[in-house]
């Protein structure tokens, strides 16, 4: 189970259908993102989920944009044990190890 959603995300369960999102460029992992050289927008999120939880994401559909990450499908991210969410402290939680 994933647990308490952090402030900045939003995560809707309805009727067995599940929607995550969250505005991007106000996130806590930002300044760790900008000062590996990337831009910590939805498309580079989204290349994060695709890294982390492939197996997860053949389930969902990512619609990301510059200022938003976007997850929906229809299974609940509530429910599911090798989900994923982001910590309010900005690290990838999985149902797996994430590489250091």
């Amino acid at each position: 189970m994933i647990g308490a959603v952090p402030e900045h995300m939003n995560l809707i369960d309805v009727a067995g259908s599940s929607s995550l999102t969250f505005a991007c460029g106000d996130l806590p992992a930002d300044a760790a993102v900008i000062a590996a050289g990337h831009e910590p927008n939805g498309y580079f999120w989204e290349g994060v989920a695709q890294y982390i939880a492939a197996g997860l994401l053949s389930q969902v559909e990512l619609d990301c944009e510059a200022g938003m990450f976007c997850a929906r499908g229809g299974l609940s991210f509530r429910s599911r044990g090798g989900g994923f969410a982001l910590s309010p402290g900005g690290a990838v939680q999985t149902g797996h190890a994430v590489p250091g």
